[in-house]
């Protein structure tokens, strides 16, 4: 049986050499990824028969990384029955197109659903290109450096040392005057931060460039399999052409201070942002890496399109173009939601709100087979006035079933009916086992879910829950 250990520096350190061995190329699974964004994902890592797997928290629920090392088809085997014990779904991430034609082609699953998100996309470059920046598709980023260096002197890249981290701590200060982003951008330097203090332990490599003594951009990486990813590249722009000479000089760097095989530098993904997107573009990738999450055996991933479902007193459709606006209030109503379970304010991964945020987040879902979203309106055709959704699909035959009204079609019985309904469906045409939770101080919703034939099964000091 398989044993995951949860994160701890020492742990990390412990399977570090395993991790170097990635033949993944994704920033996803390395030492610099684990210690920058284990805060909020539950990391934990697992070896069977020599061979890696990290497990994660994504929305709640457990997703692992594809194995690998000398046993990768007997870790598939311990990870079913892992997930089976667990009562969970199995979900891989950061998995590419070549790892997911073996999913898709693996017998031990009946299906596959897979998607990715084009915002967490690595960008992978060739490492030669990058240490000598040759050819004329490189001309603006020996401009730019040549600026740098016309204007500043020859490049003062150093070897970052215990005694640089008060001047990159002074750097940083300034660097956050003028990035106060998303929470993904926070949670990003707090991660640097980590990263600074650590990065030495583990075997990276980090440098640190000087403008007459004073830093003007550091960056840290780590050599994973063949491919060096980079962690962290932060400079003051006020610098003319920082950037190129920074990544620039450090790549010449790695090249004559590591002597095993480099083929590739990873310089992670641009977050959506559209601007880091064109900069990275220009740098001429020769593969945008794809991450794709991977559900297997979800009973979503084996119906089509669902149609129209009706009850007394209503419709369930899943989401429509049309509902956008209605949805996205609904979403955002913080009196109505204070028991809904999420707050979206908190979640590092939205980089952006606006009437696509949360109808695009229910499509992706959908298409991976995690969760099916149902529009509740009172007539085919009308507007959305709540939602019911079906999710937390177990690798036991389990699904939970969840549902909110617009404040204004409260108290018609609206709710009670859509829920009942939904479990309907979840019975009828999924298969599974509906469960359902409350918090303990929503006595309006204990009372929708029981009257939705529903029977209490257990309470915790936060939630009552339900079977049906």
């Amino acid at each position: 049986m398989l044993e995951f250990r949860a994160y701890s520096p020492e742990n990390l350190i412990a399977v570090s050499p395993l991790i170097a061995q990635s033949p993944l190329l994704c920033s996803d699974v390395s030492l610099g990824a684990f210690l920058m964004w284990n805060q909020g994902l539950g990391v934990e890592f697992a070896v069977y028969h020599n061979t890696f797997i990290a497990k994660v928290d994504i929305g709640d629920e457990p997703a692992f990384s594809y194995p690998f090392g000398e046993d990768v088809d007997g870790a598939l085997d311990a990870l079913c029955r892992y997930t089976a014990k667990q009562d969970t779904a199995l979900t891989f991430y950061a998995v590419n197109e070549e790892l997911l034609a073996s999913l898709k082609a693996d017998k031990r699953f009946d299906s596959v659903c897979a998607n990715y998100d084009r915002r967490w996309s690595d960008y992978l470059y060739s490492f030669e290109e990058m240490t000598t920046f040759a050819g004329r598709k490189f001309s603006g980023q020996r401009n730019h450096i040549n600026r740098f260096k016309k204007t500043y002197g020859e490049p003062d890249l150093r070897p970052i040392q215990s005694a640089d981290i008060p001047a990159i701590h002074e750097m940083l200060a300034e660097y956050r005057q003028h990035h106060s982003g998303g929470g993904m951008e926070k949670a990003e330097l707090e991660g640097t931060y980590t990263l600074l203090d650590r990065f030495a332990d583990l075997g990276m490599i980090g440098c640190v460039l000087y403008v007459d003594d004073k830093v003007a951009g550091f960056t840290i990486g780590e050599l994973v399999g063949t491919t060096f990813v980079i962690h962290v590249e932060k400079a003051l722009t006020v610098y003319t052409g920082v950037y190129p000479t920074l990544f620039h000089h450090f790549m010449r760097y790695i090249r004559t201070h590591i002597d095993q095989p480099i083929l590739l530098v990873n310089r992670e993904d641009d977050s959506g942002d559209l601007g880091l997107r064109t900069s990275k573009m220009q740098y001429q990738p020769i593969r945008i890496l794809h991450k794709f999450m991977v559900r297997v055996n979800s009973p979503l991933c084996k119906i089509g399109e669902i149609g129209v479902i009706s009850f007394d007193g209503g419709v369930l459709t899943e989401l429509e173009e049309f509902d956008k606006a209605n949805y996205f209030a609904l979403c955002t109503d913080k009196t109505n939601n204070q028991y809904w379970g999420y707050d979206y304010e908190n979640d590092r991964y939205i980089t952006e709100v606006d009437e696509n945020t949360f109808f695009d987040s229910q499509k992706y879902d959908r298409s991976l087979g995690a969760s099916v979203t149902f529009a509740v309106r009172e007539r085919e055709g009308g507007e959305l006035v709540g939602e019911t959704i079906v999710y937390r699909f177990t690798a036991g035959g389990h699904a939970e079933i969840g549902g909110r009204i617009a404040a204004s079609h409260q108290g018609k019985g609206l709710g009670t009916k859509a829920f009942a309904a939904t479990a309907d469906f979840a019975e009828r045409v999924l298969r599974v086992k509906p469960v359902a939770k409350c918090y303990k101080p929503n006595l309006p919703s204990a009372h929708m879910i029981r009257s939705a034939g529903f029977r209490q099964v257990g309470e915790d000091d936060t939630f009552y829950y339900f079977e049906r």
